[in-house]
């Protein structure tokens, strides 16, 4: 249970134009949640929503998702690549769907987005290279997701963020820092805490929670954990946007070793990473159309 402050809650809840999912949503996340679903259930939900089909297809279709097959349905994109992977596909693009609208003060929307897809495409290549497979779906989406708090922030203290947000970049400070000098909050309890009353499955909340201190998690999911410890400062380094934090890429050393990754290892899957921004920036369109 992700528990904070009355008063930030009060100020989040009390946003006039505080987006929420729709009720589409809501089903795919109980068919995430239920270990009797299959793919007839999800694909008769996302038959009811053509624009969110219509983003999952594209995407599967796409370079940047790594599609190597044409998916024309939903039941074919569930076979190609996959019933956990058309799940998270779906939950991520719902999300940025329903934020992109709001007007947002400080931050470069473009920027923003791009440097969430780059955090999920590192998500994906990290968990390729630690054998973690069967977490690798739920990754990408905590790590598209990771900076939701920053949004929401953003929103809710539309008056102080702004100037926070120009202090990092003008000390090329992390913008956490200040949130929790400042605001006494930071955006991965938000982003977790919001992610949490959303419902949604609790490796993506732990991911995006515990993401600047992996060494405080224990549970199963810890070595995904490790994985989002590292997506967002990869992305940064690999030229994938930044997300509003221009200071430094640091990698986490504890992340490092506990995913066994060398120097020499995360060079190469930087190298990897900077060759798909062209393709982040097409996913990207698709997601946003």
């Amino acid at each position: 249970m992700i528990t904070l402050k009355q008063s930030t809650v009060q100020r989040v809840l009390n946003l006039g134009d505080l987006p929420t999912l729709p009720d589409v949503m809501a089903r795919i996340l109980n068919v995430a949640e239920d270990s009797e679903s299959n793919a007839t259930d999800l694909t008769a939900i996302l038959a009811c929503d053509p624009a969110i089909c219509t983003r999952v297809l594209r995407l599967a279709n796409s370079p940047f998702y790594g599609a190597r097959y044409s998916v024309d349905t939903i039941q074919r994109a569930i076979i190609t690549i996959g019933f956990e992977a058309v799940k998270q596909l779906a939950l991520a693009t719902s999300v940025l769907h329903a934020f992109q609208s709001k007007w947002n003060r400080g931050f470069d929307a473009e920027d923003f987005w791009m440097h969430s897809l780059g955090a999920g495409r590192a998500a994906q290549l990290l968990t390729r290279f630690s054998g973690n497979m069967t977490a690798g779906d739920a990754c990408y989406t905590a790590a598209v997701l990771h900076d939701l708090g920053k949004y929401m922030l953003s929103l809710s203290e539309a008056n102080a963020y702004p100037a926070l947000l120009d202090e990092a970049r003008e000390r090329a400070r992390p913008i956490r820092e200040l949130e929790e000098e400042r605001l006494h909050i930071s955006h991965d309890q938000l982003g977790a805490w919001m992610l949490e009353r959303w419902s949604f499955p609790p490796a993506i909340v732990e991911g995006v929670g515990y993401q600047y201190m992996p060494e405080h998690h224990r549970g199963k999911n810890h070595k995904a954990i490790c994985v989002l410890a590292l997506c967002s400062d990869m992305a940064r380094q690999a030229g994938l946007g930044h997300g509003g934090d221009e200071c430094p890429a640091i990698f986490n050393p504890y992340a490092m070793l506990q995913l066994e990754l060398t120097e020499a290892k995360m060079d190469e899957l930087l190298q990897i990473l900077s060759e798909n921004r062209a393709d982040a920036g097409a996913a990207l369109q698709m997601m946003r159309e």
